[in-house]
């Protein structure tokens, strides 16, 4: 499968344009989601298919966002956004590490980090 096939609609995944490594890796689990032929756009692979699908099975998640005011302590109601990838700062896993904390610890740490 060529990106810049799937994408052509989208003008996406071109000769020479640069994606990230996150928007490779989603548009790939789209595109396996929606099926050969399809642009795989990264907002079908929101929607659970019944049965779930080989993307969904293996990599499908779900991100609880909650909101905090660090002033007032307000909190906001959760917000859950379907995915396939989780977004992590590699700073929150390798400063952990520096300190000598071990891998899975620093991971866990930074998948409940509540920063946002």
């Amino acid at each position: 499968m060529a990106l810049s096939k799937s994408f052509e609609k989208e003008n996406r995944f071109r000769l020479g344009d640069m994606e990230d490594a996150c928007e490779t890796m989603e548009a790939l689990f789209a595109s396996f989601h929606s099926g050969p032929g399809d642009s795989g756009r990264i907002a079908e692979a929101d929607v659970l298919c019944t049965p779930p699908c080989v993307p969904h099975q293996v990599f499908g998640h779900s991100v609880v966002e909650l909101r905090r005011c660090s002033s007032c302590s307000y909190t906001a109601d959760p917000v859950t956004t379907p995915s396939f990838v989780l977004r992590v700062y590699v700073a929150e896993v390798i400063d952990p590490l520096r300190r000598g904390v071990k891998l899975a610890k620093a991971l866990r740490s930074a998948f409940e980090s509540t920063d946002g």
